[in-house]
């Protein structure tokens, strides 16, 4: 079990209020707490949960890091973007702050760019294997029962 400060999941029952739901912590928390009472197996134990927390951190760090970096990597290749991006970033929030999530719907060259390189570069990937059903035959190919398919996204 994770001990350290990252995910301390008895800071999150200590401010949990029964039936208030005020985000994914507090809703699986009340599933552990309705498990407990019904008197069976308890799935979602504070090892479980704990758990589970650490995922889901961890999955939005890899996947920050790696659309930053595909960012990095097209405006590397494509420097006039680079400077459209700062020209709009100076005009929009200037110098003198920083850039805060209200400005993002003022900067239209910004959002398509990190549209695009999402569109270009997939960071993760949305479709996962599949596996057929019954015999089939495609394009030519004879696909047997029980075989994994697999998309091609380009």
């Amino acid at each position: 079990m994770y001990n350290g400060p990252l995910v301390n999941i008895f800071c999150f029952q200590a401010g949990h209020l029964p039936g208030k739901v005020r985000g994914l912590i507090d809703l699986l928390l009340e599933e552990q707490t309705k498990e407990r009472a019904s008197g069976g197996a308890v799935v979602l134990t504070d090892e479980c949960l704990q758990a589970l927390i650490l995922e889901m951190i961890a999955a939005a760090l890899v996947t920050t890091l790696c659309s930053e970096s595909a960012i990095m990597l097209c405006l590397i290749n494509h420097p006039e973007w680079q400077t459209r991006i700062h020209t709009e970033l100076d005009a929009v929030v200037g110098r003198g702050r920083r850039p805060r999530l209200e400005d993002r719907e003022r900067c239209p060259v910004l959002e398509a760019v990190v549209l695009e390189t999402q569109r270009l570069i997939t960071v993760i990937p949305l479709c996962g294997p599949h596996y057929c059903k019954e015999n089939i035959s495609f394009e030519g190919y004879d696909i047997p029962a029980g075989s994994m398919v697999k998309q091609l996204m380009n």
